[in-house]
Formats: C-alpha cells, sequence, structure tokens
C-alpha cells in the first residue's frame, strides 16, 4: 500500500473548486468577443473555448516552492487581475 499524500490530495481537490471561482468567470466573460469565441491577452488571437486557457498571471505555487497553506489559496483564488486567458 502507498502512502497517502494528503498535501497533493488538497492541491488537487482545491484546483478543481477553483474553476468554479467567480473571478475565473469574470475573465473569461470579459474575453468573450461572440459566443464560442475568446481573445488571447498574449498574442490577441481569437480562438475557440478548447484552444485557451485561463492562467494566473503569478504562479500559485511559488518558484522557490511551497511557502505556506494560506499564500497557496491566496494566490489560487485572486482577483481578476490576477488571471488571464491564454491560448493554448
Amino acid at each position: 500500500m502507498t502512502n497517502f499524500d494528503l498535501k497533493k490530495f488538497l492541491m488537487a481537490h482545491l484546483r478543481r473548486i477553483s474553476y468554479q471561482h467567480p473571478a475565473r468567470k469574470h475573465v473569461l466573460a470579459a474575453a468573450r468577443v461572440e459566443r464560442g469565441i475568446y481573445k488571447c491577452s498574449h498574442c490577441n488571437g481569437l480562438f475557440g473555448r478548447n484552444d485557451i486557457n485561463v492562467d494566473h498571471t503569478d504562479p500559485v505555487v511559488k518558484v522557490e516552492g511551497w511557502d505556506n497553506w494560506d499564500g497557496i489559496i491566496n494566490r489560487l483564488f485572486c482577483a481578476p487581475e490576477g488571471l488571464s486567458v491564454l491560448c493554448k
């Protein structure tokens, strides 16, 4: 039996919950040009819903590595200004 990694388990569930965060929906709505077409904030190209991602402008997990749960949660559930719509 393998060891249960609680931190990995919780991070996966937090990420899944973050897809329902109102800021994410706000950024997607702002990037929408017309039904099913979104504007990439990097290249300004137009793409379908399956060709874009909502990404954090600052990494959720810092380059230096793990800091603490409060920092992770605050960066994961950030304001709309901390998110951008990018083409894949």
